[in-house]
């Protein structure tokens, strides 16, 4: 997800407190497969309960360890902690919540907003 898109879910559904389990749900997004069982959730970020279902029912055979952890990680989120983990985990934001540096300058209002 660009950070666009990801900004404007944010702004929509506001931003969570970055919890450890956020935390450590980002840190296992990295170290799973992203092409692999849990790529529509990891890499494309479709973060809703239907889509981490959709993962969960692929083909056991081809899941790693890490796949595993990673599910079960993001099975106790909710959507938009799915998100924000994963946006920690490209580096949006840092453990605090807050915007990075490199992405600060991207982060204004919306139009019509400010």
């Amino acid at each position: 997800m660009c950070f666009g898109c990801f900004k404007d879910m944010r702004d929509e559904f506001g931003a969570v407190e970055i919890t450890p389990a956020i935390v450590e749900a980002a840190r296992l997004s990295q170290e799973a497969n992203h092409y692999g069982p849990l790529h529509v959730t990891i890499e494309d970020y479709n973060c809703g309960d239907s889509s981490v279902a959709f993962c969960a029912a692929q083909k056991r055979d081809k899941w790693t360890d890490a796949d595993r952890a990673c599910l079960a990680a993001f099975q106790a989120l909710n959507e938009n902690e799915r998100t924000h983990a994963l946006a920690l985990a490209d580096g949006y934001i840092d453990a605090s919540g807050s915007v990075t540096e490199a992405w600060r300058e991207w982060d204004v209002p919306a139009e019509g907003e400010a």
